[in-house]
């Protein structure tokens, strides 16, 4: 049984890319009460009794889940918050955070795309790249 509920799913786009990358959204709900070390990727138990999720981590489709320390804990989650976060962020900060997630695990996004005239598609890096 997991301790996850999937709140979401999201596709990203990134700049020069042909495909989304899937990405969904799992809460841990507030009366999962688990502590102790196994639980420590987990942030404390602060309701059980409330509505706000423990926490809520973002994860793309097909992502692993265990680990050595706990079969639950998901081993590259994009990004991970509290749930009294996720609560309060605006999804305009929450997408800049999923998209800088996503340029660390794949690299940054190009500064500009050019389609050459024989239809050859070149990033162009920018200018600190």
């Amino acid at each position: 049984m997991s301790i996850y509920a999937t709140l979401g799913e999201i596709g990203i786009k990134r700049f020069g890319d042909e495909k989304f990358v899937e990405i969904l959204i799992q809460g841990v709900p507030p009366h999962i009460e688990y502590t102790g070390p196994k639980w420590e990727f987990l942030p404390l138990p602060i309701d059980p009794e409330g509505t706000t999720m423990r926490a809520v981590f973002f994860v793309e489709r097909g992502e692993e889940k265990g680990t050595p320390r706990n079969g639950q804990e998901y081993a590259k989650p994009l990004l991970a918050m509290k749930g009294c976060d996720y609560e309060t962020i605006g999804f305009a900060k929450l997408l800049n955070m999923l998209e800088e997630a996503l340029d660390v695990r794949y690299g940054k996004r190009p500064w500009g795309v050019v389609i050459t005239p024989d239809g050859e598609k070149k990033n162009i890096p920018g200018p600190n790249d």
